[in-house]
């Protein structure tokens, strides 16, 4: 006669993850996930089509050969059309990728810097994003808050070259540059400032600075306290230990504390 058994489970333990929160974000990252996105989304597509075209139309000539079909003449000069499509887009897309790695290698140049600054006990943070804001790095220290901003430009093949900022214009070498980087900058220094404002309950000010990297900067006008300023990053370390100190290590630690909170929580 057959026993019956029973067969007592225990339940399995649940696992989190040892991490609760994303890391900070590295210098340049939204653009190496841009470059993935390019290489992964846009491009792969057209890497992948030629290949197939390829092998169908080996397949085609191989069949004729053994008089199988039809001469496939036709449907050869149809597919190198494509072909010759597709490399025209892999091109575009090859020189996007060289254009956004640029970009990258000099924000992250500005982040070795700011490493620098990290040793003499300042708060750095990279890469903050937010609807239209995308701030390259942050800083936090007694002397002030800063939002920094990498502006990336070909330098002419003549000597001379150089970046002139006069207050409200700016001149990238003999041009007029664009005035919505000035605004641009100003405005992401103004959000940031509501942002601490609003986490922390007080009014912190917070200064603008694009910086050039590999660019000879000018200054052609005097003030004591410009809103903005406009550096090689080279010499950002020296312009902000000028300062005088504004706030204690308190508030330092206050202000980077609200700031890794919202750029955990935008992450998440």
């Amino acid at each position: 006669m057959p026993t019956l058994r029973l067969k007592i489970t225990k339940s399995k333990e649940r696992k989190r993850a040892p991490l609760i929160s994303n890391p900070m974000r590295k210098p340049g990252q939204s653009l190496d996930e841009e470059i993935d996105k390019v290489l992964n989304q846009d491009a792969f597509p057209y890497m992948l089509v030629p290949l197939i075209f390829i092998a169908w139309v080996s397949l085609q000539w191989w069949n004729w050969h053994h008089e199988v079909y039809s001469s496939p003449i036709l449907s050869s000069l149809i597919i190198l059309g494509l072909i010759a499509y597709c490399l025209y887009k892999l091109i575009g897309y090859k020189q996007r990728i060289e254009r956004l790695q640029i970009r990258r290698n000099r924000k992250r140049a500005v982040g070795q810097y700011l490493e620098l600054l990290q040793e003499k006990g300042y708060q750095v943070f990279h890469d903050l994003m937010y609807g239209s804001f995308h701030l390259d790095h942050l800083i936090v220290c007694e002397n002030g808050i800063f939002v920094v901003e990498t502006r990336t430009y070909s330098k002419s093949k003549q000597r001379g070259s150089k970046v002139i900022w006069n207050e409200d214009e700016l001149v990238i070498n003999g041009s007029n540059a664009d005035k919505r980087i000035i605004l641009h900058a100003r405005a992401e220094a103004f959000w940031l400032r509501s942002v601490i404002k609003d986490s922390t309950g007080i009014d912190f000010p917070v200064k603008s600075i694009i910086v050039f990297p590999g660019w000879q900067v000018a200054t052609v006008f005097q003030k004591d306290n410009p809103d903005l300023w406009v550096l090689n990053p080279k010499y950002l370390s020296e312009h902000i230990e000028n300062l005088p100190k504004l706030h204690s290590k308190d508030d330092v630690m206050l202000i980077s504390y609200h700031i890794s909170c919202f750029i955990r929580a935008i992450q998440n």
